[in-house]
């Protein structure tokens, strides 16, 4: 040995144990059953009890029975050569909880044989202890449906609010598949979306989903559902927690306002028929009163051509005479216009109007022909009555606006028989247009 070499001196197993003993970390050996084998002093202090206390007591002393289910799968994971690294809740003596970041692995005997669970634990929520009673108080009485169940979907628990809104008891739900309290319609979609989701490497969410949960009277609840998964240190489902929340109330709510909104679309609809209805009647109710004016216009019509026709026939002798019979002609021509024109005002005033054919046409132009559709009665009905009135027209400007020019015009004819019919004993009707902010305007007032 060469000088200044120191040789390492070999430990004892004595002095092993007595190094784990010292350890800061808690170290814990169990048999293949759970019994404690082995437990250092941090371990057993981290739970208020001594080493000699533990020893020969089923790990379960150091968790709650809620949670029991979780750590079979975990030990019969391990048991099987796996190891688990993760967080788990654990009980003080005292009741209070804690989490610990356990580390857990078999170990084997001389043979090489699994033999047990060697476990490390250590202490990551000092000052955030809640009681069992303070736990169980939270989980009993949440507003919303609380439930866990095993990787294969059997429920292993649930709280309050799942009786009271489902109607099933602790006994009749514990032990049973979630899917069998599903509505029939979704049980294989909900499976396959479970099974993926248990996929370590699976991104299916199934948080966040409507379902409808048959309740114990046959009614059916809507809830949404979401899934937290409790997995080991390789990836597997080792326990699911999971909650609903009922919107059953709010669905039929949605379902009233949809209801309500087509119900109020119908009406609309049929308020647009019963307008389109008016507007004919209203335009019927105009023609009625333009009837006496047109019949008047026709009867002064047909006089120059009933007349001049009737001299021809009488004095046929004129038909010699090629002037006088051609200016005849052309004043039966220009009679029959008239009465071409009266009848075009008569069918403008009275046929539908055509949607969606749009013009650029001036202002002016369509002022004019209302006032041309409603002369027969502003002009010759009322002053056959000794009614007078006084057309005013302001055209301070002549602008064009694109529109349906049938529909504008039929607008301006009902006011002007609006202001007719509100002077009775005659008055005056002005109409002016002006530019107001690029806009063109038109006014329309009378005396009445």
């Amino acid at each position: 040995m060469k000088n200044g070499d120191i040789q390492p001196k070999k430990l004892r197993p004595a002095d092993i144990l007595s190094i784990i003993d010292q350890s800061i970390e808690g170290v814990l050996i169990a048999n293949n059953e759970g019994i404690i084998l082995y437990c250092n002093k941090t371990a057993a202090e981290m739970h208020g009890y001594s080493p000699e206390e533990v020893v020969g007591k089923h790990i379960s002393i150091f968790h709650t029975p809620d949670q029991m289910d979780v750590l079979e799968e975990i030990h019969k994971k391990i048991l099987q050569g796996e190891t688990y690294e993760g967080e788990l809740w654990h009980v003080h003596r005292d009741g209070t909880k804690f989490v610990a970041l356990m580390h857990k692995c078999p170990y084997k005997d001389s043979k090489g044989r699994i033999a047990g669970i060697i476990g490390t634990a250590c202490r990551i929520s000092p000052g955030k202890n809640v009681s069992p009673s303070e736990y169980s108080l939270i989980y009993e009485h949440a507003p919303v449906v609380y439930y866990t169940c095993l990787p294969d979907g059997t429920i292993t628990n649930v709280n309050r609010k799942w009786t009271e809104l489902f109607g099933y008891t602790r006994e009749e739900t514990v032990g049973k598949p979630f899917y069998s309290f599903l509505h029939e319609d979704e049980i294989e979609l909900a499976r396959n979306l479970f099974e993926q989701a248990k996929k370590s490497d699976c991104s299916v969410q199934t948080s966040g989903y409507e379902r409808k949960i048959v309740t114990k009277d046959g009614r059916t609840r809507i809830c949404i559902h979401n899934n937290s998964f409790w997995r080991d240190s390789s990836g597997n489902v080792i326990m699911v927690y999971s909650t609903l929340l009922d919107i059953s109330d709010r669905k039929k709510i949605e379902q009233e306002l949809r209801n309500t909104n087509i119900r109020l679309s119908n009406a609309l609809v049929q308020l647009r028929r019963d307008q389109d209805k008016l507007i004919q009647y209203e335009r019927l109710v105009a023609l009625g009163q333009m009837a006496s004016g047109i019949v008047h216009d026709f009867n002064n019509i047909l006089m120059p051509i009933m007349g001049f026709s009737d001299f021809l026939v009488k004095n046929p002798k004129l038909l010699d005479n090629k002037e006088d019979v051609i200016q005849i002609l052309k004043d039966i021509h220009a009679a029959s216009q008239d009465a071409k024109r009266t009848v075009m005002r008569l069918r403008e005033f009275y046929k539908p109007t055509e949607t969606g054919q749009r013009c650029v046409i001036p202002v002016i132009q369509i002022l004019k022909g209302a006032l041309s559709l409603t002369q027969p009665r502003w002009k010759d009905e009322m002053e056959a009555k000794g009614i007078k009135i006084k057309i005013v027209e302001e055209y301070n400007a002549s602008p064009s606006v694109f529109v349906e020019e049938s529909a504008m015009r039929e607008v301006i004819v009902n006011i002007l028989l609006n202001s007719l019919d509100a002077m009775p004993n005659g008055g005056t009707i002005t109409l002016r247009t002006y530019i107001d902010s690029n806009r063109a305007v038109i006014q329309i007032s009378d005396t009445g």
